[in-house]
């Protein structure tokens, strides 16, 4: 009845608080299916008390992350507008020339299956930012080195190319909402936070 009465322009109190009461109705059906819990297995969430539209923001910022691609169980490659990422690169040059050269490379683990100084040299550039702990950097040649910032040690942050790098000692650290890769971690765990969205590594 009120459409019609919308239609001839001869809108009634009674029919424009109908058409209120309609709009409130429907807004909050919409609230309820935004707000409703999704099931989200890769993301950390530290208690089951938590507000269904909390849970379903978290859902939303984990699926947002930029895929990784995995090279072998340590070794991630982030392909990004900002950078080119690596995570521990090992194994055969071959598998990340297709990429081109890395902006910046992050090692995680003094050890072989973390640590490659033969995949690196010829593969960085000069000015490939390297994020690396200081039992890593003992092991590195001067020419990798060089392109150390700091010592990359857990509870310490580092932001390159407008992208926020925070180094964690275990994954009780891990922040809400940050969506959880599995891979063989090194000593640290690394969370990578671009544009507000962030992945763990």
């Amino acid at each position: 009845m009120f459409l019609a009465e919308v239609i001839e322009g001869t809108i009634t109190m009674k029919t424009l608080f109908a058409f209120v009461a309609l709009a409130g109705m429907a807004q909050t059906a919409a609230l309820a299916w935004m707000n409703a819990p999704t099931p989200d297995s890769g993301s950390v969430h530290a208690g089951n008390a938590r507000s269904a539209q909390h849970l379903a923001t978290e859902h939303l910022l984990s699926i947002a992350f930029p895929e990784p691609i995995a090279t072998n169980r340590t070794s991630i490659v982030l392909d990004l507008d900002q950078a080119l990422i690596l995570i521990d690169p090992v194994g055969n040059q071959e598998q990340y020339k297709r990429f081109g050269r890395p902006d910046i490379v992050i090692l995680t683990r003094a050890h072989p299956d973390h640590l490659s100084i033969d995949t690196m040299i010829g593969l960085l550039r000069r000015d490939t930012v390297v994020l690396a702990t200081q039992s890593v950097i003992d092991q590195l040649p001067l020419m990798i080195s060089n392109n150390v910032i700091t010592p990359f040690e857990a509870g310490t942050e580092q932001v390159v190319n407008g992208i926020t790098f925070r180094a964690l000692s275990n994954s009780s650290d891990i922040p809400r909402g940050t969506h959880v890769y599995g891979r063989d971690r090194g000593d640290i765990g690394v969370v990578i936070e671009i544009d507000g969205v962030s992945g763990y590594f």
